[in-house]
């Protein structure tokens, strides 16, 4: 039974390495398969970087983010949930996939920068216990403007 588990989310873990596109027609592939299709695609430079973006505005899955002119086609994200780009304030953590071609702005946050419109994954409403439950943090940190 635990070996099942281990075995559903070691699968799980590599699905979710892939583009949304891609994991459904990967899903009953083996995790040999799934390994070397993830890997041929880091050495071909498509790795999939999932991120999250911190936003006030409510916007469904499936739809783009869309960066505001002041941002000059830049939308800024975090690697790490740890360690969040942006400023307390409500709204929404986005998840989204990046590349490696995104810009790293700062390794020691995990922060890219993404040019263009970005696809939204999934979006998790900010409260102190989806905070707590994901482990989520804003990144201590000052900001200048």
């Amino acid at each position: 039974m635990a070996e099942q588990i281990n075995f559903e989310s070691q699968k799980e873990n590599f699905l979710s390495s892939l583009p949304e596109e891609l994991r459904e027609r990967w899903e009953g592939a083996s995790l040999e398969d799934l390994k070397k299709v993830i890997e041929t695609r880091k050495i071909l430079g498509y790795e999939t970087i999932k991120g999250y973006h911190v936003s006030n505005a409510d916007l469904p899955v499936d739809s783009y983010l869309i960066p505001g002119s002041e941002a000059e086609g830049n939308l800024f994200y975090s690697q790490d949930i740890k360690n969040l780009y942006g400023r307390f304030g409500g709204g929404f953590i986005y998840i989204i996939e990046g590349g490696p071609d995104n810009l790293m702005i700062d390794k020691d946050f995990g922060w890219r920068v993404y040019k263009g419109k970005a696809r939204i994954i999934d979006k998790i409403p900010i409260t102190p216990e989806s905070m707590e439950k994901l482990g989520a943090k804003f990144a201590k940190c000052e900001y200048h403007t």
